[in-house]
């Protein structure tokens, strides 16, 4: 499955960025690598929600993958499973 790796800082600036290289993906299986993102603010996460959801309609799989356990941390302070942001869909 094709993987795009975030960005360290996912803010509004990093947002629009992983939504750009988003939008090349539309249509297809993707895994998110998570390993480097140590700040998530909220247009970020608003962002992955999107992008979720995007892939849901389309059925498409969509995975996050690799949280640290500081950004998971803030995960839960902001009220999200991390396994909510996941679409798996039967082939």
């Amino acid at each position: 499955m094709p993987e795009l790796k975030l960005p360290e800082v996912l803010d509004q600036r990093g947002a629009q960025i992983v939504a750009t290289q988003l939008l090349d993906r539309l249509e297809q299986d993707l895994v998110l690598d998570a390993t480097d993102v140590r700040r998530l603010g909220g247009a970020g996460l608003e962002m992955l929600i999107s992008a979720q959801h995007q892939w849901q309609e389309d059925c498409k799989q969509f995975e996050i993958r690799n949280w640290s356990p500081a950004i998971l941390k803030v995960l839960e302070v902001m009220g999200v499973d991390p396994q909510s942001l996941r679409v798996e869909v039967q082939k």
